[in-house]
């Protein structure tokens, strides 16, 4: 089990990094507000610092901590987000830009 769960945490960071990634062209590109919600918790740190975030650059939430619906979100964007799919696991974050 403990082998499926640091496969899963290494899957969500390499998601992270790439969406992340994203968020810093858009910025560049001169999207000022541009803001990633990150897929899954934050797994950034061994052990969570409740106290006071020691990586607050790479802090973010994901779209559900903050009120989304991704399943809705995910359907008025022609997307079908299946559930407990063998063989077919999806990250999803969401890239906000005005």
């Amino acid at each position: 089990m403990q082998d499926i769960l640091e496969a899963w945490g290494e899957f969500q960071k390499e998601s992270f990094r790439k969406m992340l990634e994203l968020e810093q062209k858009a910025f560049r590109k001169g999207f000022i507000y541009a803001h990633l919600l990150r897929p899954g918790p934050c797994n950034e740190c061994e052990k969570c610092n409740l106290g006071k975030c020691v990586k607050p650059e790479l802090r973010r939430f994901p779209p559900e901590a903050v009120g989304v619906n991704l399943q809705k979100v995910m359907e008025k964007a022609g997307i079908e987000l299946e559930f407990c799919k063998p063989g077919k696991t999806v990250c999803v974050g969401i890239l906000l830009v005005e």
